[in-house]
């Protein structure tokens, strides 16, 4: 779980930074700053959706081999 956990912050890390635009600054014009915080609003919001699906996926993963797992055990302890 530590590895997924990893790995996860590894892809957000490298999803925010590749969706980064301008650093903004005292010197950043209003227009400007508010421009980058859009883009990067919905750059997060995108991040997130990728984050779902991805732990979807993840967690029926995870159940189809808990379902394997028992039924496996139950033909063996259980056998017909």
């Amino acid at each position: 779980m530590e590895s997924l956990n990893g790995s996860l912050a590894g892809r957000v890390d490298q999803m925010i930074n590749a969706y980064r635009g301008c650093k903004l600054g005292p010197d950043t014009g209003t227009r400007a700053a508010v421009e980058e915080l859009i883009a990067r609003n919905e750059a997060l919001e995108e991040i997130v959706r990728q984050l779902a699906a991805e732990l979807e996926r993840l967690t029926e993963r995870s159940e189809r081999t808990l379902d394997q797992s028992s039924q496996s055990y139950y033909s063996v302890t259980h056998p017909r």
